[in-house]
């Protein structure tokens, strides 16, 4: 699984993810990290990304995580 493969699921997560919540969400500035042998894409609300005000994002989210064969999880948040 390489780091395009990976985007690709995670993006479809992210879909899913903001169809469920209903607000509009954005993969953090930074790119994916390389964690434990999985793609951890972290996520927020386009709004708290773009403006950095915390009242904006979300609370609890972990970030979605792709491993090497393709599975998708949703992490831990901390």
């Amino acid at each position: 699984m390489d780091i395009r493969e990976a985007e690709l699921l995670a993006q479809e997560k992210l879909a899913e993810i903001q169809k469920i919540i209903g607000e509009d969400l954005e993969f953090s500035p930074g790119g994916p990290r390389f964690e434990s042998g999985e793609w951890c894409f972290y996520y927020n609300t386009k709004e708290a990304i773009e403006t950095g005000n915390p009242l904006a994002g979300l609370a609890g989210n972990g970030p979605i995580c792709i491993d090497a064969e393709g599975t998708v999880r949703l992490g831990a948040s901390a």
